[in-house]
């Protein structure tokens, strides 16, 4: 049996992706990555066998999250309302970004990117015929996946 359910045989893809930056909806991303990662360290103590007794909690990082916009969408809809957020400067608004891969029939999924801040932002140009961008870096605190998580949601309860 297939771990896959298709209509029409159609697996996620970009075309199934749809983006909410500050609650704004956006179509204009040609691209976003992020990651996340908990490292954790083996604690080894006096085992005779050398294994170890377990491991740390560890720390949770949610990695830079990079992305494209074009340019209008940027200077005409995302910075603006950040801009609004920040008080005055997009450079100190806090907010989220939510993206949707959903399908006809199959459900959706969602990823949550939160506590943003940009971090950098930058314009390449160059001469062509390639559509007008701009390269956002931006820090997240966290990001959940699914109301799921990477680190340890039990401690973040105070249970």
């Amino acid at each position: 049996m297939s771990d896959l359910i298709l209509i029409n045989k159609t697996i996620y893809s970009w075309n199934s992706l749809s983006c909410r930056v500050a609650n704004v909806p956006v179509e204009g991303v040609r691209s976003i990555d992020f990651s996340e990662k908990r490292e954790r360290k083996q604690v080894k103590g006096m085992r005779k066998d050398g294994t170890a007794l377990g491991k740390t909690a560890g720390n949770y990082t949610a990695g830079k999250v990079k992305v494209v916009f074009l340019v209008d969408t940027w200077h005409k809809i995302v910075k603006p309302r950040l801009k609004f957020l920040g008080n005055g400067s997009h450079g100190d608004a806090f907010f989220s970004i939510q993206l949707q891969r959903s399908e006809p029939g199959q459900g959706s999924m969602i990823t949550d990117i939160l506590e943003c801040t940009i971090e950098e932002v930058s314009s390449p140009n160059s001469e062509g015929v390639e559509e007008s961008t701009v390269e956002v870096t931006i820090d997240a605190l966290y990001i959940e996946q699914d109301n799921d998580f990477l680190w340890s949601r039990v401690r973040s309860q105070n249970v």
